[in-house]
């Protein structure tokens, strides 16, 4: 991708921008509407004591979001410590980040690994463009082994599907994340969960998202409990 500029398989978030929702403040698209109606709001962060020189007034947005990292710049600071210019990618857009020594220093392995990372910071617009001033960069994979179970919808699933699910759950079952499963109930608005004996438990990783998707194309039938 950075030499050609395009992804000659699926792009490394395929399937995880729907599982991920619940770790993430939205898509990188969405990000200048955010902004937009933060400033209009006026609101003041309360835990601003927290954020240091970053956003010390309280009056930046915080956000959450995944991407991959595509462009990666470093520059020495006037005190002689390294600092990050790069740019986020996910599935929607592209936004740019400024990484301050402190998290540079401490996530300089994880930039220049091409993996999934969760990014955290806060909003800043120069010229009309929507950054990100990043607080804290993790990879992906390590919020995955946060997770404690998952949500299976079986409810869409044909018969062959489900068995095509067992296998994989089969496949990644040496993990500890608890998995369940729920279907509807017919003519009525009623969710009935189905416990397997014993608990299925997977290992829960881009490996396990990367099997569902290639096999349903699709992952919006798992959601991320804790």
């Amino acid at each position: 991708k950075e030499v050609i500029g395009f992804y000659l398989s699926d792009h490394p978030l395929k399937g995880v921008e729907s599982v991920i929702t619940c770790w993430t403040s939205g898509a990188i698209i969405d990000l200048p509407k955010l902004y937009e109606h933060w400033q209009q709001s006026s609101i003041i962060d309360t835990d601003k004591q927290n954020y240091q020189f970053r956003n010390k007034e309280g009056n930046k947005k915080k956000v959450q979001i995944v991407g991959i990292v595509t462009d990666l710049r470093e520059m020495l600071t006037k005190k002689g410590t390294r600092m990050g210019f790069a740019k986020l990618e996910d599935m929607t857009g592209v936004i740019p980040l400024v990484i301050f020594p402190d998290v540079y220093q401490a996530s300089q392995n994880h930039l220049r690994s091409d993996k999934p990372l969760w990014v955290t910071g806060f909003l800043e617009a120069e010229n009309k463009q929507v950054k990100i001033l990043v607080e804290s960069i993790i990879l992906l994979d390590e919020l995955f082994r946060r997770t404690r179970s998952l949500k299976f919808n079986l409810n869409d699933l044909t018969e062959e599907q489900i068995e095509q699910l067992s296998k994989i759950l089969e496949r990644f079952n040496h993990g500890s994340v608890l998995c369940h499963f729920y279907i509807k109930a017919p003519k009525q608005d009623l969710w009935i969960q189905i416990e397997p004996e014993p608990p299925k438990r997977v290992q829960f990783n881009m490996d396990f998202i990367e099997n569902i998707q290639n096999c349903f194309g699709s992952t919006r039938f798992v959601e991320i409990l804790f």
